[in-house]
């Protein structure tokens, strides 16, 4: 197991394409809300920083308006690859007005005014750019165009962790959210268990290397690692044993009764997709430094900062109610965390999921989350939005 982890890790550090295998293409966010009887719009957001983003939207109750984020290495398909059971397709079953972002790096958000992927500029950014670049213009486009003043934002993991950094550092946008609902949510990575405990921090030499050598794009598309990932993790047998009992239980938490073998075929054709070596490089700084703070640039913090050291994140400043949803089965987003981000909140919404074995992707990906995730979640949309 400890094998396939190492090497999922280092092979970063390659680049070049193995031969494809010609298998069809996975069907896109619009050809899945449409296969499951929804039509299915896009949008280009441009950011303040030049980037553009692909917007989905299915329309439903303009006074319902739900703004999904998506967590790391993945898209707004998240949101939807469970088909009818999915949060995008359950939503809109309901009536609600359904809108999916996609960050900037991901598969449908690689476009800039001025730069391209192969520029290492445009790589440049952390959950950080996501949450003060990426979610505000998302928002501001997504009210004007359905000229209302308030929506809800449902993120999952770091879709999460964006949404913290947005309502902490630009507490303006704080009067344009009914509130957020946060899955499997992520600030403080104290308790991370093992082996991911043991892992991320070598993300940090890592990165070291990957900024010396100019390899700023992570799980870029046709790249090894994608590639190795996306051909073993897609066949259904030794995928599963592979992938799921090799890797995503142990780092994630184990629950195959939620996550079973029929499903990772499918959602290795979604994920992993591209991010960038500072956003993993952040990540790893909040757990090795035990603060959700800014980037850290070392001696350049003084200039940047005008500190020495990097300023956390005020989440005092963060005035809307957060519905706080976490799984005691989750190794990254731990419930011990999750409680102290909980108690620096003003005004939050605590919920352990009850399922013993729920781990992180079980928020977002699993089987029955009708059972034990939407009667939760629906209350707290009630109770955000009633009048």
């Amino acid at each position: 197991m400890y094998f396939i982890l190492l090497f999922l890790l280092f092979c970063w550090k390659l680049d070049y394409v193995l031969n494809d295998n010609n298998q069809d293409a996975p069907l896109s966010f619009t050809e899945l809300a449409k296969k499951y009887g929804h039509n299915c719009e896009d949008f280009d957001v441009i950011t303040k920083d030049g980037y553009i983003l692909k917007l989905f939207h299915i329309k439903g109750d303009k006074t319902k308006i739900i703004l999904l984020a998506h967590g790391i290495t993945d898209s707004a398909d998240s949101f939807i690859i469970r088909g009818n059971l999915s949060l995008a397709i359950t939503l809109a079953n309901k009536g609600y007005d359904v809108w999916a972002l996609n960050v900037r790096g991901t598969k449908y958000s690689r476009r800039h005014v001025t730069l391209s992927p192969d520029n290492k500029k445009f790589w440049d950014y952390s959950f950080h750019e996501m949450g003060t670049k990426d979610l505000p213009a998302n928002i501001d486009f997504v009210l004007n165009k359905t000229n209302q003043s308030k929506l809800t934002i449902i993120g999952f993991s770091q879709g999460t962790q964006m949404s913290f950094v947005m309502s902490s550092m630009l507490s303006e946008y704080n009067a344009k959210l009914n509130g957020i609902i946060a899955l499997a949510p992520v600030a403080y990575l104290h308790n991370v268990k093992f082996p991911l405990s043991i892992l991320i921090p070598l993300l940090l030499p890592i990165s070291s290397v990957q900024k010396v050598t100019d390899n700023e794009e992570i799980f870029k598309n046709g790249s090894l690692q994608t590639n190795t990932i996306q051909k073993v993790c897609t066949q259904k047998n030794v995928g599963y044993e592979i992938c799921g009992l090799g890797v995503i239980f142990p780092l994630l938490g184990s629950d195959p009764s939620e996550l079973e073998p029929d499903f990772f075929p499918i959602l290795f054709e979604h994920f992993p997709i591209s991010t960038s070596r500072k956003n993993l490089e952040h990540c790893a700084q909040v757990m090795t430094r035990k603060k959700f703070a800014q980037f850290d640039y070392g001696l350049a913090n003084l200039m940047i900062y005008g500190s020495l050291e990097p300023p956390e994140y005020p989440l005092a400043n963060i005035n809307v109610p957060v519905g706080l949803l976490v799984g005691l089965n989750d190794k990254i987003a731990d419930v011990t965390d999750v409680k102290i981000l909980r108690d620096r909140l003003p005004n939050p919404h605590y919920h352990e999921i009850k399922r013993k074995q729920c781990n992180h992707p079980d928020l977002v990906y699993g089987r029955t989350m009708d059972e034990y995730l939407y009667p939760i979640l629906f209350e707290l949309l009630h109770n955000f939005t009633k009048s």
